[in-house]
C-alpha cells in the first residue's frame, strides 16, 4: 500500500496507468534485509557475479529511479522505489539502532580488504 500511494498522488486522474503487484512489498522487504545483512551476497539474473548487499541496494534504487524517470513499459517503477523507501524507513523507525549495525558491519567488511 506505501508504494502505490506516491503514484495516486502522481496520477489521480490517470486511469490507463497500472500499479497493481506485490513487488513494491518485495522491495521493502529486500531493502530491510540489505539494512540488516549488508555482507550477503546478491545476484541479478543473467549477471552471474555476486555483488554486496551494501552495493546492490543502492544500485537497485538509482536503476527503479531513473527507469521511473524515463517511463514506458509497463512496470510501476515508482512503486519499486517507494517501496524500497517505506521498508527502510520502517525498519529504521522500530529500531534505529539497525543504522548503526549496518555501518559497523560495512567497516569492519573494508578494513578486511586496507
Amino acid at each position: 500500500m506505501a508504494a502505490a500511494v506516491p503514484t495516486f498522488i502522481k496520477r489521480p486522474d490517470d486511469y490507463s496507468y497500472n500499479s497493481v503487484g506485490a513487488s513494491g512489498a518485495v522491495y521493502a522487504v529486500l531493502m530491510v534485509a540489505v539494512l540488516l545483512f549488508p555482507l550477503m551476497d546478491l545476484y541479478m539474473i543473467f549477471i552471474p557475479i555476486p555483488l554486496k548487499a551494501f552495493v546492490m541496494g543502492p544500485l537497485m534504487l538509482v536503476l527503479e529511479n531513473y527507469l521511473d524517470k524515463k517511463g514506458g513499459g509497463r512496470v510501476a517503477h515508482d512503486a519499486h522505489l517507494w517501496g524500497g523507501l517505506f521498508g527502510l524507513v520502517f525498519i529504521i523507525a522500530i529500531k534505529p539502532q539497525f543504522i548503526l549495525n549496518f555501518i559497523e558491519q560495512i567497516k569492519f567488511y573494508l578494513e578486511g580488504w586496507l
